[in-house]
Formats: C-alpha cells, structure tokens, sequence
C-alpha cells in the first residue's frame, strides 16, 4: 500500500514537471502559471495568426421589450456569448469541464474581436451584471466573454398598412476594421415565444440568410452574424376599438333612411354620427404611426365619414326637393283658388 502511495505522488510531480517544463518550452510570459499561457510577446492589438479569425456568438434573446413607433426603433434584452480562438493562449491545465478565468478584470491584456452593432441607438447594462469583467477560456481552448443588456436599434418600419402593418427588424453584429479574408462571424441565437411580455406585436425569430451574413463596401466584404425579429401588430384591440364601432355607425346612418323626413330625428342621428366619426378620425391620426401616406385605418374612418356625409347630403337633397314641390303644390292650388274667385 506504501508503495502504491508513493508512486501517486511520484507521479503526480511527475506531471507538474511536465506542465512546468512545457511552459518554458512555449516561453510563457507566466511560466509559473500552470492554468494557462500566454506567449511571450504577446499583443492585444495584433490579429491571432493564420487568418480568418472565426468568431462566433450564440444570442439568447430573453425578449423584445419594447417598439417604439414614433422613433422607429426595436429594443432587446439578450444575453450574447462572444467565442474565438486564439493560438497565443494555450490551455496547460486537464479538461475538467470548467473554463478558466484569464483574470478578475483583466479583459484590457488580452486581444478582443472587432465588432460593433449595427444602427446602434443605446445599449443598457443590466445591473447585476458587470460585462467585460473578466474572459475565460474553455476546456477545448477557446476564448469567451459575454455582456448582457437592452439593445436599443434602429428598424425600417413602414406604417401604411397600419393596423395590417408587419415589419422585419434586422440585428447584426460585425467587424469594423476586419474584412471577412481577416475575420469572419457566425451565430446562433434561442428564443422562447412563452418568455415575451405582451406587447402590441407577435414577435419571431428568424435566421439570416446566407447571403446577409455578408456586408460589402467600397473597402471590402465584411462578414456579419445575427438575426431578424420579425414583428406582426395585434389586430383584435384595434377591431374591437376603432374598426367594428365605426362600421357600426355606418349602418345605423342606413337605417335613418327609414325615418320620416318632416321630422327632426333624422338630422340629429346623421349629424351626431358624423361627429363621432370626426372625433375617432382625430384620435386615429394622433395615435396611428405616421406614414409618407394615409394609414389604411384613417382610409377606412375616412370611407366611414363619406358614407355619412352622402347620407347627409341625400336627406338635404330630398328636404330640397320636397320644399321645392310642396311650394309649386302651393303656388298651384292658389292660382287654383283665384281663377275659381274670377269664374264667381
């Protein structure tokens, strides 16, 4: 039983030699540190050798939270994993399923990928997490960090099929120096439709094609890696608020035509819907999206207004045209009169 002891620990020492002298033999700035190297002459602000760097992400999009119409913008909370490989930081300690940390707050020594997010409008740092603070490496050798936060971008938005409307909010992340010869990205993104708080629009998630995963300039191609966040607007509020009550109007305004003429009630219906339409198109047009033109829900207040005012218009022409008869019945039944006085 000795014996078995003293071979562990002979070699247990054995590998730490091991891991020692193979620090040295790769000239590690550390060569103490038997985690991890990093070679001598190290530089944060070089390229990893033998180009293209792959960079990868993998997007966990919690949920969009908000749409803002007016200023035509997306906003997501997501969680994204930023992974690339690096031959200048090699892994000396075993696999043990756990990624090593490079340092508490030592993300500055170490070289980062170029990248940015396109029509970026603002980024908000969740408060219990602190990103940057620290980059790790897994077991297969790769190096990782992650941020979390609300990304606020901007998105094509087109209002006149509004409240029909459905637009597609392209997020991209990609390099701003690199072209895709030096540095290429991929991606992958998890979504789940049950974690989205309600909003105005039925969210999705779709990936990019491959031939958007490829921006191209005047000074090159630049690879690109995202997603789109499909949006489709909720039609039921606005059908119980606004399109069903105004169809409604208009076929009580077909029912006046059943009413006497020679009496008041008639008018007073058609010009209190008339003025109820006025008040929903004024609310329509100062809450809808602007658009370069009219909405299809202001069309459709617009179509409601026309046919009661032509309701309105057809029970003025036949007030017109019963004065006008009852005034020729009058005038003849007093030319009447007179000659049956001159025959007397």
């Amino acid at each position: 039983m000795k014996t078995y002891y003293v071979f562990v620990l002979v070699l247990t020492f054995f590998k730490i030699q091991v891991s020692y002298s193979q620090a040295l033999n790769l000239k590690c700035q550390n060569p103490s540190n038997s985690d991890y190297c990093v070679i001598e002459g190290y530089n944060r602000d070089q390229l990893p050798p033998y180009p293209p760097l792959n960079v990868s992400f993998l997007f966990d999009v919690k949920e969009v939270a908000g749409v803002d119409d007016s200023s035509l913008s997306i906003s997501t909370r997501l969680v994204f994993y930023v992974y690339w490989n690096d031959s200048r930081v090699i892994r000396l300690k075993e696999d043990d399923g756990r990624s090593i940390q490079l340092g508490l707050k030592n993300i500055d020594n170490f070289f980062l990928p170029d990248f940015y997010i396109y029509n970026l409008l603002d980024f908000k740092q969740s408060e219990f997490a602190d990103p940057l603070k620290a980059i790790l490496l897994t077991p297969e050798g790769k190096i990782w960090f992650y941020m979390e936060g609300i990304v606020t971008t901007g998105c094509t938005m087109d209002f006149s099929k509004y409240p029909y409307d459905s637009h597609r909010c392209k997020y991209i992340m990609g390099s701003t120096g690199f072209a895709d010869s030096l540095m290429r990205f991929d991606s992958t993104f998890t979504f789940s439709e049950s974690a989205q708080r309600p909003l105005q629009y039925t969210v999705k998630i779709e990936e990019l094609t491959e031939l958007e995963k490829l921006t191209i300039y005047a000074s090159g191609n630049y690879s690109v890696a995202g997603f789109w966040v499909i949006l489709e607007r909720k039609i039921v509020s606005h059908l119980l608020q606004i399109i069903m009550p105004s169809a409604m109007f208009v076929v009580v305004s077909w029912i006046s035509f059943l009413m006497p003429l020679n009496g008041g009630e008639r008018a007073g219906l058609l010009v209190t819907l008339f003025l109820v339409l006025v008040s929903m198109f004024l609310t329509v047009v100062t809450t809808a999206p602007k658009a370069s033109t009219l909405t299809a829900m202001e069309a459709w207040i617009v179509g409601c207004l026309i046919f009661v005012f032509f309701a309105l218009i057809e029970y003025g022409a036949l007030l017109k045209v019963m004065s006008s008869t009852k005034e020729k019945t009058e005038q003849v039944e007093g030319e009447a009169k007179i000659k049956r006085r001159r025959r007397r």
